[in-house]
C-alpha cells in the first residue's frame, strides 16, 4: 500500500507539472503594416498611413505601438512608382541615409536610417515568436545602385539580416527566422523590431507588409493550476481503487 501511495503521488506530481505548462496555444499574425488605414489588412483601399501598425490579433492582449523614426523616416506620400509588383497598393519607402555604407552582419546599425515599432506582451500571456516577413527592393531601377536594408530586434546584439536590394521591378520576399530560444516564452515584456536603410543616391528602399508572426498562449493562474492538478489526482486515485 505504501509503495502504491508513493507511485500515486509521483504520478500526481507529473500531472501537476504538466498543467503548469502554457495552454490554449494558437498560431497567429501578431502585428503588421500595409501602410493603409483600410479595414482589411493587406487589402486594396484606404488612405496612405505610415504611422499606425495593425494589431492583427486584438484578442491576444498583445498591444502594438506606432512606427517611430531615428535618423530616417518613411516617405511622406504613397510612392506610386513603387507599387507595380508589390503586394499592396500603399507601398512606402524607407528614406535611408544617403551614401551610408552597408554594415556587416552582426554590426550595430543604430546610426543608420531606422524605422521601428514595438509590441508589448502582458503578464499572463506568453508569446513564442516564429518569424518576421517583409517585401522590399531598391527604390530605383538602376543596375549599379547599392541601396541596402538591415534588420534586428531589441533582443539582438547586432544586425541579424543585411542585404543590398534588387532593382525595380524585382521584389525580395524576406523571412527572418525567430525560432531561437531568446524569442520564446516572452511574457510581461516588450520587443522592438528595427529596419535600417542606406546606400548610394538617396538610400531609399521600397518597403511593404512587414509582419510579425508567433504563437500566443495563456499562462494559467496558479489557483487554476492547483485545482486542475487536484482534480487529476482525484481521478487517478479513483482509477487506482
Amino acid at each position: 500500500q505504501r509503495i502504491n501511495m508513493k507511485i500515486s503521488f509521483k504520478k500526481a506530481a507529473l500531472v501537476l507539472g504538466a498543467v503548469s505548462l502554457q495552454s490554449s496555444a494558437s498560431a497567429a499574425l501578431i502585428a503588421g503594416s500595409d501602410f493603409s488605414d483600410a479595414a482589411g489588412f493587406g487589402k486594396a483601399g484606404g488612405a496612405y498611413d505610415v504611422v499606425n501598425v495593425d494589431d492583427l490579433n486584438v484578442a491576444d492582449g498583445i498591444s502594438v505601438g506606432p512606427w517611430t523614426f531615428s535618423n530616417s523616416k518613411f516617405k511622406s506620400w504613397s510612392d506610386g512608382g513603387a507599387k507595380p509588383g508589390m503586394a499592396t497598393d500603399h507601398v512606402t519607402g524607407i528614406d535611408g541615409i544617403k551614401d551610408d555604407m552597408i554594415p556587416l552582419l552582426g554590426a550595430d546599425a543604430s546610426e543608420s536610417g531606422t524605422v521601428s515599432f514595438q509590441i508589448d506582451i502582458p503578464a499572463g500571456t506568453q508569446l513564442d515568436l516564429t518569424s518576421v516577413t517583409f517585401d522590399w527592393r531598391m527604390a530605383t531601377g538602376g543596375a549599379t545602385a547599392q541601396r541596402w536594408i538591415g534588420f534586428d530586434t531589441s533582443l539582438d546584439s547586432g544586425l541579424t539580416f543585411v542585404s543590398i536590394g534588387l532593382a525595380r521591378p524585382n521584389v525580395e520576399n524576406t523571412t527572418i527566422d525567430l525560432s531561437d530560444p531568446k524569442f520564446q516564452g516572452l511574457t510581461d515584456t516588450s520587443v522592438t523590431f528595427n529596419w535600417y536603410a542606406g546606400g548610394d543616391g538617396s538610400g531609399d528602399i521600397d518597403f511593404d507588409l512587414p509582419t510579425v508572426h508567433g504563437n500566443v498562449s495563456v499562462i494559467p493562474e496558479p489557483s487554476a493550476v492547483a485545482l486542475f492538478g487536484l482534480a487529476g489526482l482525484a481521478a487517478f486515485m479513483r482509477r487506482r481503487r
